[in-house]
């Protein structure tokens, strides 16, 4: 049993899971009691008085506690201590579906029962998000956004929980995402959300074509070189085949994938209970919905070893919980690389918590940490994360034993520098010089990973059918842009079209031009850092309109409900109603803007030969932009 290493509220912490650039997961119970540990996330103390971020860890503290579905990880409350807001999640013990994926390999694969089994699992929880109300009953028109196999846990009971709702899209949410960004992972993004359109239920169907695809395949499906590359494979690539993968694959199958994986979303399935029920026809006659045993006994092979030792978590002071490289498995295929990552191994010299003298207290060690989305636990911009400030009690951290490892598991190891004598006044600084020596040389050679039992190590993901490719160097700009195959120019130089990724640019300000026919031009100057990416998202705005009276063929009666604002490009119509406006005939594209400056757009198709147009609009019926 895991031993209590201090305090956070009203829970006994027994160990932290993950931490990230804004936020950290712990491994919990109720103060005081010795029942199945739960999970605690929340911000880190620095970020508690950001806006911004306690509005979108707000927004998934209140989905989480809507959701409730036997396949979607229950949320069971919400508080905060100190100004730092927490969300108190249910622990699933198990591992991500993309780590069963790649583990299933060396015993043939996840069986076509199974992973069907688990895709029909997954489509069932998609369909309950999708038709969630607000308390009032109002639908959130909920979208996750990120569903891939990182966020599919399977525990070792057999059980499927899809999580992670941390950047859903929903009605509801006070925080609103920016126009032009784009959320989640290009390698199961659906076209319409590589190109920032609006999105529904039916991307969330997509990425878990994707997913499904992957589990009967055992690789990626969509994962290229680049960023570039998978987006482009996305957009104008051929809908895969799973023939094209395994002999003589089920019709009903194929069928069903090439519909999930349609380019355009009225052509895949309508909604999640479809899919759903396309899934488990297939199985009706395939011998029905694996077991949770079938699945339990698939994930106990593939991972005995890691389910007789039970969680490994960080119960040490964080600057010694780093993990400096692993072995590969031996039975690893080519090209692939399991991290069986060990808590603690890193040989340093003892942390000396105690101030050395009543001036100069020893720095805690800090460790920076980044990635993407900022309150997924390895995410956020890169930060210095402090050590996990808890109430330890005194025992604990006088007698916390250091895990011994197995030879198979023992990662690369740096030999801790000689002891330098120092006066009571230097040992802090000599001790710090000592242990960034070591960090620095242990970076440099092998990368440190904080271990997170949902998400898939990004070294893991290996495509077997292609050669590793070599290290690349530099800076880079990832650009994209609404429409997609506009033109893009570097510093004046022509470089491609979008979505186009420049890789190898040195280090500084970069002006990004990207242009298209009809489209006014959108410029930005990026300002890179050493080996740093930087995406730009180019929504690009049609070219001004000039309404000439004398060639305005078209008259316009509108009214909109509310009123608004009526632009044809950047000239105001004025405001609902209109009456008789002259026009040009044919699409006419208007945008309107209400009373709270919010904006819509729709098009209306005007006669010519000066014959008058009625139209009428409600915004609710409209997308806002």
């Amino acid at each position: 049993m895991l031993p209590v290493i201090g305090t956070f509220g009203p829970y006994d912490v027994l160990g932290r899971l993950a931490v990230g650039g804004m936020a950290e997961v712990l491994l919990a119970r109720p103060r005081g009691t010795s029942g199945r540990p739960l999970v605690v996330k929340k911000i880190l103390s620095h970020f508690a008085d950001d806006d911004d971020f306690r509005a979108m860890f707000e927004d998934e503290a209140k989905l989480g506690l809507l959701l409730d579905h036997p396949n979607i990880v229950r949320c069971s409350d919400r508080g905060a201590v100190d100004g730092q807001p927490y969300l108190e999640m249910e622990w699933v013990d198990g591992v991500p579906l993309g780590r069963l994926i790649r583990r299933a390999r060396d015993f043939g694969g996840v069986p076509d029962r199974l992973a069907v089994t688990i895709g029909a699992k997954v489509a069932d929880a998609l369909a309950h998000a999708h038709q969630l109300v607000d308390e009032d009953g109002r639908p959130l028109n909920l979208v996750h956004r990120d569903i891939s196999p990182h966020n599919v846990m399977i525990s070792y009971d057999g059980e499927v929980k899809l999580l992670d709702f941390g950047i859903a899209k929903a009605e509801a949410r006070q925080h609103e995402t920016r126009a032009g960004v784009v959320k989640g992972k290009f390698a199961y993004m659906a076209p319409e959300q590589i190109r920032a359109e609006s999105i529904d239920a039916r991307a969330d169907l997509f990425a878990l074509g994707v997913v499904l695809f992957e589990s009967l395949i055992g690789k990626s499906l969509y994962r290229r070189e680049t960023d570039a590359e998978t987006m482009n494979d996305i957009l104008d690539g051929a809908v895969p085949m799973l023939s094209g993968y395994v002999d003589a694959p089920s019709r009903e199958l194929e069928a069903a994938l090439r519909k999930a994986l349609a380019k355009d979303a009225r052509e895949r399935f309508q909604s999640a209970a479809a899919f759903r029920d396309a899934l488990l026809s297939w199985l009706r006659g395939h011998g029905g919905p694996a077991s949770a045993r079938e699945i339990s006994e698939l994930v106990a092979r593939c991972f005995a070893a890691e389910a007789e030792r039970g969680p490994r978590v960080d119960t040490m002071p964080f600057g010694q919980s780093v993990v400096l490289g692993a072995p590969p498995r031996p039975s690893a295929p080519s090209g692939t690389r399991e991290l069986d990552l060990e808590i603690g191994e890193l040989d340093l010299p003892p942390i000396d918590l105690a101030p050395r003298s009543s001036h100069r207290p020893t720095a805690a060690p800090k460790i920076t940490v980044s990635s993407g989305d900022p309150f997924d636990p390895l995410a956020g911009p890169p930060l210095d994360v402090a050590p996990l400030k808890l109430d330890t009690p005194a025992a604990v951290r006088a007698s916390t034993p250091r895990p011994a490892p197995t030879p198979a598991s023992r990662p690369a190891r740096v030999a801790p520098p000689r002891p330098v004598p120092s006066t009571s006044s230097g040992g802090s600084r000599t001790w710090l010089v000592a242990l960034s020596v070591v960090a620095v040389l242990a970076l440099g050679a092998v990368g440190v990973f904080v271990w997170k039992p949902w998400a898939e190590p990004a070294a893991e993901v290996d495509d077997t059918s292609r050669a590793t490719p070599l290290p690349r160097t530099g800076s880079a700009i990832l650009v994209t842009s609404l429409p997609a195959g506009a033109q893009v120019t570097l510093d004046g130089e022509p470089r491609g079209s979008t979505p186009l990724e420049i890789p190898g640019l040195a280090p500084g300000e970069h002006v990004v031009v990207v242009s298209a026919e009809g489209f006014d031009p959108h410029e930005q100057t990026i300002t890179l850092g050493a080996g740093a990416t930087e995406t730009v998202m180019a929504r690009l705005e049609e070219a001004a309109t000039v309404i000439d009276p004398e060639t305005a063929d078209g008259s316009l009666t509108f009214e909109t409900d509310p009123p608004t604002e009526v632009f044809v490009g950047r000239v105001s119509l004025g405001r609902t109603p209109l009456r008789r406006v002259q026009v040009p005939s044919g699409a006419l594209r208007v945008e309107l803007v209400d009373a709270d400056g919010l904006r819509y757009r729709t098009r209306i198709p005007v006669r010519g030969g000066g014959e008058e147009t009625r139209a009428f609009v409600r915004l609710a019926d409209l997308e806002r932009q």
